[in-house]
């Protein structure tokens, strides 16, 4: 496995602190979407009440099965209107995330980050290799070939969007994705699959 780096432990930390953020927010939209709940439950209760005396009064089966109806179409509604939230909450989160990394990826230390990467791939890859960039960090290309030594070459995939790099064994029988792109993406599973998360 390979050693953790310390730009690792920082996108843990990075990491750790968006989630301390995404956590308050849960807390708010889980609440506000937790009385939004249960005032339409109490209204459809309140609602079925009505019925139900109606029904003492006329002694109406069909009154009590449309009772039953409002109630579990209220419920159901409920979970949709909390997924809904849920999911809601996860875009937010990660667009500010998004935003953040599109900084992270114009300061200075950026160019230090793809350096660090390709100290990180560079044991793996003894016969040498294929560095993939996005096009826009091909002008950090010539830096992270003279980083690597001899034996590699580079070339730009418009697949990689948010940064990072891919390295590509000479054999093509290995490939190691450091890229931002597919960090990202861990990042967003990991989250959605949060319990916190789980409304329903």
């Amino acid at each position: 496995m390979i050693a953790v780096t310390e730009e690792a432990v920082k996108l843990r930390r990075f990491s750790s602190a968006v989630n301390e953020v995404a956590e308050k927010q849960v807390e708010e939209i889980i609440s506000e979407a937790r009385k939004i709940h249960d005032e339409k439950v109490a209204e459809a209760e309140r609602q079925g009440e009505q019925l139900m005396e109606e029904k003492v009064r006329t002694g109406s089966a069909v009154i009590k099965n449309k009772y039953v109806r409002i109630t579990a179409a209220e419920e159901l509604e409920s979970k949709r209107r909390l997924l809904r939230h849920r999911e809601a909450l996860a875009d937010k989160v990660f667009e500010n995330i998004a935003g953040k990394l599109a900084a992270f990826r114009k300061s200075p230390e950026y160019k230090d980050y793809l350096l660090k990467l390709a100290d990180e791939v560079r044991p793996q890859l003894k016969d040498g290799g294929v560095i993939c960039l996005s096009p826009e960090d091909k002008i950090y290309e010539a830096a992270i070939l003279e980083r690597l030594g001899s034996g590699f070459s580079a070339q730009t995939r418009k697949s990689i969007k948010m940064g990072g790099l891919c390295a590509v064994s000479a054999n093509g029988s290995t490939m190691l994705d450091k890229t931002i792109d597919c960090a990202f993406q861990d990042q967003q599973e990991l989250f959605r699959k949060d319990p916190a998360l789980k409304l329903i």
